[in-house]
């Protein structure tokens, strides 16, 4: 991985960690990447299991879940 690509994929765990639920345009947003580059990045984490794609949401619009922060959040801790 490129060292500007290891890069945006430290910005994007940032952003999951504050929107374990995501979209590409979220991703745009707070990592500062355009969209080809957010597509792939993306994917590079699906791909290795860190997010997973959810079902379209409105207008078809891809989202991801990263389940691992999410089951964390959703564990009952005193």
């Amino acid at each position: 991985m490129l060292e500007t690509t290891k890069g945006n994929a430290i910005r994007l765990v940032d952003v999951l960690f504050a929107h374990p639920i995501i979209t590409a345009r979220v991703v745009e947003a707070h990592v500062g990447v355009r969209r080809p580059t957010t597509l792939r990045l993306l994917d590079h984490f699906v791909s290795i299991g860190i997010i997973e794609e959810l079902h379209q949401g409105p207008r078809g619009q891809r989202r991801f879940a990263a389940r691992d922060i999410v089951a964390v959040l959703d564990e009952d801790t005193p």
